[in-house]
């Protein structure tokens, strides 16, 4: 998400609430896919769902070092297996 007047920058939720009021969609119901620290730390201040990708801004090396209680996948792939399996599992 890119700057926007009005809206504080991430790790604030603005960006993310914004979204989430204007599409009415609930917490529950949201996942966050990001590829750097700032991204999870975003995430969990809008009190939703993570998922990291490691091939993305920062290196699976970088990724991995802040040991992150959240999904992490590793290709573009493995994100459309993640949401398959999730949304098979309700």
């Amino acid at each position: 998400m890119g700057d926007q007047i009005g809206l504080k920058k991430k790790p604030h939720p603005d960006m993310v609430n914004q979204v989430k009021s204007v599409f009415g969609i609930p917490d529950e119901e949201i996942t966050y896919i990001g590829d750097t620290n700032v991204d999870y730390e975003t995430a969990k201040n809008a009190h939703i769902d993570i998922l990291l990708v490691t091939y993305g801004f920062r290196t699976k090396e970088e990724m991995e070092q802040y040991h992150y209680d959240c999904p992490k996948v590793d290709s573009p792939d493995e994100i459309f297996e993640f949401f398959g399996q999730k949304n098979n599992s309700n």
